[in-house]
């Protein structure tokens, strides 16, 4: 949204719990409370509204479809022309992931597509993982997998790009970081921005599981993030892709700068 408003659009944010909205994006910005299963309350968040990005909650699949698909429904009938999709990187090899399935929903609404498929957020080591971080010992386990994660800011940069640019119509882009790193390699990189040591500590996969659950993940966040982190360790995640920096005419921010601006949280 700062992407957006900082080229003049007027944008408003709807969510099922405006305080906490506002509370993350600034007082600035103008919230609405909206239900996805209340049609009037759809309608009302979607009215005078031609241009859409649509972010799936973190919940089991057949929630997160049905979301996709009733916002996408609304949005067409209440004379949304175009949506950009927050999916992910499975949507590109796998048919029947819950990110495809999130797309084909968007598809079939009938609205003009730009799919969006980010890699892991740098966000999350400050966010889900913050208490992992600050205890010295990453509790996620991925193998020798390697992750080229993205910074969930240039995601939004992204996402203004395409509703503003026809280019973009259409198009699936995969959204990566400039490089790939295995757990070691994240643990170095958060212990040189905290200046403490940070082991990539977890061995298995139950000791993610733990750590998701200490963390409060809701119990669907928590087996989706285990098939997220299965996949990194067969290698489905570690491929840097050159979409982003062509869609903003620069380089994606790198994890060394994330860490060292985040440092503080930890």
């Amino acid at each position: 949204m700062a992407e957006l408003g900082a080229r003049g659009i007027d944008c408003v944010a709807a969510s099922r719990d405006p305080e906490r909205a506002r509370a993350r994006l600034g007082a600035e910005v103008r919230v609405v409370r909206f239900e996805v299963d209340d049609a009037r309350s759809l309608a009302a968040a979607l009215d005078g509204v031609d241009a859409l990005v649509l972010v799936p909650p973190e919940a089991a699949a057949e929630t997160k479809c049905g979301f996709a698909r009733r916002v996408a429904e609304a949005a067409a009938r209440g004379g949304v022309t175009r949506v950009a999709t927050v999916s992910g990187l499975s949507a590109a090899r796998d048919e029947d992931s819950v990110s495809r399935r999130v797309e084909r929903e968007v598809e079939a609404s009938g609205l003009a597509w730009t799919h969006l498929r980010p890699n892991f957020f740098m966000q999350n080591y400050h966010t889900a993982y913050r208490e992992s971080v600050r205890s010295g010992a990453i509790a996620f386990y991925t193998g020798a997998g390697r992750t080229s994660l993205v910074d969930a800011r240039d995601v939004g940069a992204v996402a203004a790009a395409a509703l503003l640019d026809p280019r973009w119509e259409g198009r699936a882009e995969p959204l990566t970081g400039p490089e790939a790193f295995d757990g070691d390699e994240i643990a170095a990189i958060l212990s040189r921005a905290t200046g403490r040591e940070i082991r990539n500590a977890a061995r298995s996969h139950e000791d993610t599981r733990a750590a998701l659950r200490a963390a409060g993940l809701p119990e669907a966040s928590v087996e989706a993030s285990l098939a997220r982190f299965r996949e990194v360790e067969a290698g489905h995640f570690e491929a840097v892709s050159p979409a982003l920096g062509e869609i903003l005419g620069r380089s994606p921010r790198s994890f060394a700068a994330y860490a060292r601006e985040y440092a503080h949280h930890w």
